[in-house]
Order: C-alpha cells, then sequence, then structure tokens
C-alpha cells in the first residue's frame, strides 16, 4: 500500500512529535533547556507547521513534491552553514582618545 504525500508528511509530522516530545523530558530533567530561547523558536515554528500542514491539503501532490524537494537542500546548507553570530566591536587602544 503506497501513501499519499499528504499521509507521508502526516505521518512524518507525528513522528516528529513523538521523538520530539521525548527528547525535551529528557533535556528538560537534566535542565539543559534554553527555556527563553525554546519560547520565541515555538512561537516562529508552531505557527510555520500549522500552516505547512495546511498547505499540504491546498496544494496538488506535484507541487507539494517540488516543494519539499526545493526546501530539503536549503534546510540542509542551512544546517550546514548556521549563522555565526556577530562578535561585539572593541575599540584598540590607539584609537581611543
Amino acid at each position: 500500500m503506497l501513501l499519499s504525500p499528504v499521509q507521508a508528511i502526516q505521518i512524518g509530522i507525528i513522528s516528529e512529535i513523538f521523538g520530539f516530545s521525548s527528547s525535551f523530558v529528557g533535556f528538560l530533567r537534566a535542565r539543559l533547556i534554553d527555556l527563553r530561547l525554546g519560547l520565541r523558536t515555538a512561537a516562529l515554528g508552531a505557527p510555520a507547521a500549522l500552516a505547512g500542514a495546511l498547505l499540504a491539503y491546498r496544494l496538488p501532490q506535484a507541487a507539494l513534491l517540488v516543494l519539499v524537494a526545493a526546501v530539503m537542500p536549503a534546510l540542509a546548507w542551512y544546517i550546514r552553514h548556521p549563522p555565526r553570530p556577530e562578535t561585539p566591536r572593541t575599540s584598540s587602544p590607539d584609537r581611543q582618545r
């Protein structure tokens, strides 16, 4: 039995939820979670996930497959090349007046 692209995405999301929940509990118990960062991330991630789930029902299957195929390499590149935080500029002693 083959799954439709929408069913495959739904199964993937359910798997992610269980995996994330298990990791979250473990890291929370070890006190390794930055709750401020987590809340900011959730504030952006949750609406984006809901929009993606709703979009999966609206797009034709071919468009959905093209979208996923386009996003995956971009995500892989972002993971491999994360943005670097800016280092604060300090004035050198020669430039002070």
